[in-house]
């Protein structure tokens, strides 16, 4: 599958909190634990990662899947506010996915909403590698 994309239509793209219903739907024992692993200055903005760990039953000791999302806090309005919380939801969306919470496609509707604001700010219809995380098979 090619690294590059047109803009995608976000009505595709399941968003975190329904993964999330349908997460404790499944597992209603379950639960998400998310970590903060870093908030470090690079390049002019404060960049965020974390990682999230979704278990299926309270009795589980290792995660049935994880997931990890880093945001830069000069990345759109909504990062300008809410960078922390964005980039957890984020990981959060990637860990479900990898459990299988996902329609046809992997990213969820925040990722690719991330990608689109990427190529707005460079003037490009594409994805950049920085974004090639948020793609299917990226």
């Amino acid at each position: 599958m090619p690294k590059t994309s047109p803009a995608a239509d976000l009505s595709a793209y399941t968003p975190v909190a329904e993964r999330i219903r349908l997460f404790y739907e499944r597992y209603p024992a379950g639960r998400i634990v998310t970590e903060l692993v870093s908030s470090e200055p690079r390049e002019g903005a404060t960049v965020i990662t974390f990682r999230a760990l979704a278990f299926r039953s309270a009795s589980d000791t290792l995660p049935a899947a994880t997931g990890w999302a880093s945001e830069r806090d000069d990345d759109g309005e909504i990062n300008a506010v809410a960078c922390l919380e964005n980039t957890e939801t984020s990981a959060i969306g990637r860990a479900l996915a990898n459990l299988g919470f996902a329609a046809s496609v992997r990213p969820s509707r925040e990722e690719m909403e991330k990608a689109a604001r990427a190529r707005a700010r460079r003037g490009e219809r594409g994805t950049s590698p920085n974004e090639r995380s948020a793609l299917p098979n990226g």
